[in-house]
């Protein structure tokens, strides 16, 4: 079925468990349905089920989103990722696992050219480097550990470094 609203033209869209989110052609994030870990981006958490598109706030100059389980990642303009939404295993990248119902810059990350949003989040970085952070308890953080990361790291023969 077609999408309540209008809304300006999409280019993407990216559907999570709870919640689905579009990208309009001017970079701007458009989510709707639960917002229970403030995975829409609205300010605030809500047990009520958003069921039109709305845009998140503050705007953003993205350029790729992708809709997690319960979180939501956005590729910025420049190459910097931010990330919405339920933090329980540090998957927003900020270095806590403290939620946030607005996007948040992930720690370090520079020059991204691709971000993948979930309990495990991951991003392309430039010479083909991915770094994950998030839900590593199956060792999916590909850095030979089953323990969580709340910001983004390399495998381990690749340790993660602040300064590169």
């Amino acid at each position: 079925v077609p999408v309540a609203g209008t809304l300006p033209p999409m280019v993407q869209v990216s559907a999570g468990t709870d919640h689905t989110c579009a990208l309009d052609g001017v970079g701007e994030v458009w989510c709707w349905r639960f917002n229970r870990y403030g995975q829409l981006g609205q300010g605030s958490p809500s047990e009520e089920p958003l069921t039109r598109p709305s845009r998140v706030i503050p705007t953003l100059a993205a350029t790729a989103i992708d809709a997690g389980g319960v979180n939501t990642c956005a590729l910025v303009v420049g190459g910097s990722v931010s990330c919405w939404g339920d933090n329980s295993v540090g998957q927003l990248g900020t270095g806590s696992t403290t939620s946030a119902a607005r996007p948040t810059l992930v720690l370090g990350l520079r020059n991204a050219n691709s971000v993948s949003g979930g309990g495990t989040a991951c991003a392309t970085l430039p010479g083909g480097r991915v770094d994950c952070w998030g839900d590593g308890r199956s060792g999916q953080l590909g850095n030979g550990r089953t323990t969580n990361s709340a910001a983004p790291g390399r495998p381990s023969s690749q340790m993660y470094s602040p300064s590169a």
